[in-house]
């Protein structure tokens, strides 16, 4: 129970009509011009039956409504003079839905003597729990009223006898509805003539009935109505209207969930129809059905809006909706498909969020193969990177069961699901495509270096040229680091082949180099002729000659390793050790000695070595030692260097 506090005021004749006592000095001069015209008499004349009549009207600079009571002063010697008390209802305590009936009970009528200071002190309402119900009105009458009013948006003029007659009916009205349309709904139970704020027509107005058409020529596009008429072609959502409404108790909360939706009488309108023909007094609402429903009688714009609430109300729980939660896929569908939505990213990641909260990971991932497998807008576009995004590498296998186009989709949306170690045990094909979906820069440092040690793990094939497509350096740094500590396949040191440099960075931080595929790998890597090999100072070569163990490498791998520091010792400009010098040339001579040189290996070193006199030119050793002396490396005797 609350005691609500509302202002008054009384207006009344006094050498004209005018303001005699108000409670709150806070209304703005609008305000009180408003408050001025609308508590004067509503017509030029006296008519039978509308002697007292109702008045309501939003002030909106001041955020209130005035409800008015208005008697004619037939005790005042001037004719056309009016008592009108109003009181002013604040906007928070309509959206309470406070009863109507306890307002309507505090109106007085003033006599030609009362003491006018009992307006200028404020009212207090108690509000207790509403049980008021109208027995004796007719359900006829409530169901033209609300057929008439919320069917349009134009002025609504019915004919009426007396004003104390429907009476009930403006208490039922307000009292479910009012809550909804203070902000601009306007009506008068007794217009003698027509009856305006802000240059526009009320938007319901009970008239006499002989004034009817009369009074609705001054107006545009009236919607006239005779009460006495039998109405046949009222829609079946505003039949027993009254009995739905004061039946249903989640009528009301179904109406405040959508409050702010409601723009004038027809959106009332809209939300009553959609609530009494989807059936939600009665049961729970398949939400494929409440969807397209929605569509049938919502604009596009109001019907985005409402999808939007009913998501909102669903991720935050309410109880107050009518279908199973475990739908949410079947909003998923909706959303993604219509291309008049507009939902920011905050509601679709709550929506994510309560698609994980409702369902197992494959169930989520059938939702997703379905999205990614549909023509979706970009809500549906948001959706997929979401969930990809929300996805976790452990769950990515079940997840994606391995499809190679949702494997591919999810990466593309989240490179970080490339580290799932199952993608890397497929096909070779499959492998490829998923590389192809990575881009390094989406990664950090830690999680690139952590993705090729993954596929290195991982994959029984090897793509050393598309590996580095993409990682650059990184790549073959990594596989070196790694070539050092594991027992990866062989094939993957081939890919110093394209970029030496790292290779050679490589060689300067470690301690030894026994590993004869590593070794053969390096001389088939690059051409030791090629100048980019002789732009490396000598003490890089020295380092790899002494991580090379010579003694316990076969003699073909030896002899290949003396032809590969052939051309570097001979055209650098450098000058190396004695060890290098003597293996690089002992290991050649010998073989030129013994005549067992291949044909290919002697055609690497041909070119190298300077010509000689025609009659000696088959002393190939000879060409050899010309070849270093040449080159600064002077001997004493055939065999021996200084």
């Amino acid at each position: 129970m609350k005691n609500n506090r509302i202002e008054q005021s009384l207006h009344g004749y006094d050498n004209g009509h005018h303001l005699l006592a108000i409670s709150t000095k806070g209304l703005n001069n609008n305000s009180l011009k408003t408050l001025s015209i609308l508590s004067d008499f509503s017509g030029p004349e006296i008519v039978n039956g509308f002697e007292e009549y109702i008045t309501g009207y939003p002030l909106v600079d001041d955020d209130l409504y005035v409800i008015a009571k208005t008697w004619y002063a037939f005790e005042m010697e001037r004719p056309g003079c009016v008592w009108t008390h109003s009181l002013f209802i604040p906007n928070k305590i309509i959206k309470t839905k406070m009863d109507v009936n306890k307002l309507f009970n505090l109106f007085i009528r003033p006599k030609k003597n009362t003491d006018i200071s009992l307006y200028s002190k404020s009212l207090m309402v108690i509000d207790e729990d509403n049980d008021f119900y109208i027995d004796d009105m007719s359900l006829n009458d409530t169901n033209l009223l609300f057929s008439s009013l919320f069917s349009n948006n134009q002025p609504v003029l019915i004919g009426i006898s007396d004003t104390l007659k429907i009476q009930n009916e403006i208490i039922f009205l307000l009292q479910n509805e009012l809550y909804l349309l203070y902000k601009y709904f306007s009506f008068c139970t007794g217009s003698v003539s027509d009856r305006k704020i802000n240059n526009r027509s009320f938007d319901l107005q009970f008239v006499p009935e002989h004034m009817l058409k009369y009074i609705g020529r001054n107006i545009k596009n009236p919607i006239l109505i005779n009460k006495n008429n039998v109405i046949t072609n009222m829609p079946n959502h505003f039949i027993d209207i009254t009995y739905k409404i004061t039946n249903d108790d989640n009528f009301n909360k179904f109406m405040l969930i959508f409050n702010n939706l409601i723009i004038d009488r027809v959106s009332v309108g809209q939300f009553i129809q959609f609530y009494f023909e989807i059936g939600l007094n009665t049961k729970i609402c398949d939400i494929i059905m409440y969807i397209k429903k929605g569509k049938e009688i919502f604009n596009d714009d109001c019907y985005n809006k409402f999808i939007i609430k009913t998501i909102e109300c669903l991720l935050d729980n309410d109880n107050s909706l009518w279908f199973i939660k475990e739908n949410i896929n079947d909003i998923i569908k909706i959303i993604s498909s219509n291309n008049n939505l507009s939902i920011d990213n905050f509601i679709i990641k709550n929506i994510i969020s309560l698609l994980w909260e409702k369902y197992d990971i494959r169930k989520i991932g059938q939702i997703f193969n379905e999205l990614i497998n549909s023509n979706v807008n970009n809500i549906g576009e948001k959706l997929i990177k979401v969930i990809a995004n929300n996805l976790t590498i452990e769950k990515t296998q079940e997840f994606s069961l391995m499809q190679l186009k949702t494997c591919r989709i999810l990466v593309l949306a989240n490179n970080k699901l490339s580290l799932c170690p199952d993608f890397w045990k497929q096909t070779i094909d499959f492998q490829l495509e998923i590389l192809n979906c990575i881009n390094k820069e989406k990664l950090s440092v830690s999680e690139n270096t952590k993705l090729i040690k993954t596929i290195l793990e991982n994959s029984q094939d090897v793509f050393c040229l598309q590996l580095y497509n993409i990682f650059d350096k990184m790549a073959v740094s990594i596989v070196l680091s790694y070539y050092a500590k594991h027992n990866i396949k062989n094939g993957w040191i081939k890919i110093i082949h394209y970029d030496m440099d790292e290779y050679f960075n490589w060689i300067i931080t470690i301690d030894k180099l026994d590993d004869y595929v590593c070794i053969e790998e390096m001389i088939n890597g690059i051409d030791p002729n090629s100048e980019q090999l002789l732009k490396y100072e000598c003490s890089l070569w020295e380092k790899l000659f002494q991580l090379i163990d010579t003694n316990n490498i076969n003699d073909k791998l030896k002899v290949s390793l003396a032809i590969y520091f052939l051309p570097i010792i001979l055209h650098s400009g450098y000058k190396y050790s004695s060890n290098l010098v003597h293996f690089v040339f002992y290991t050649i001579n010998d073989k030129l000695a013994n005549d067992s040189i291949d044909f290919e290996s002697w055609s690497k070193i041909d070119k190298l070595l300077p010509e000689i006199s025609w009659y000696a030119s088959w002393d190939r050793c000879k060409r050899l030692r010309k070849a270093f002396k040449n080159s600064g490396y002077s001997f004493k005797s055939e065999y021996y260097f200084d």
